[in-house]
């Protein structure tokens, strides 16, 4: 009967450890890869990395969803292509990431600071790794 008890509690431990999936919950941005054109991203329990073909981005914290949508403080850097060896390393500026998740795309929209320039829109999807091609 110990055998019995002990066996189906391991049974219902694996259950419950292969239906947990790599999300925080419906209000918590799917962590892991998502990628589209030009974009490949990382997003963690902790923060997101942003890898665009001539720039890079970090959101520096877990982005909490509101009705499916976001907006987030973050840092974007802008590359030159071929930098030369004395020339000074590009400062990365304040920016805001805004979101728009359906499903397992997301619409996402960098815009400055102030919110009144936009620098990029991507469409991304959940489980992509993009495809970005770094600038020369």
């Amino acid at each position: 009967m110990r055998n019995i008890n002990l066996l189906l509690a391991s049974i219902i431990i694996l259950l419950v450890s292969c239906t947990k999936d790599n999300t925080l919950g419906p209000d918590t941005l799917f962590i892991g890869r998502w990628g589209g054109q030009g974009i490949s991203v990382l997003a963690t329990d902790t923060q997101v990395t942003l890898d665009f073909n001539c720039a890079s981005g970090t959101i520096s914290k877990r982005v909490m969803l509101s009705n499916n949508l976001f907006l987030e403080k973050g840092t974007y850097t802008q590359f030159t292509g071929n930098t030369p060896v004395n020339a000074n390393t590009p400062e990365p500026q304040i920016v805001l990431y805004e979101g728009n998740l359906s499903i397992n795309d997301l619409s996402l929209t960098i815009k400055s600071e102030d919110g009144k320039t936009i620098i990029g829109k991507y469409l991304i999807i959940k489980n992509d790794t993009g495809k970005v091609i770094r600038c020369m």
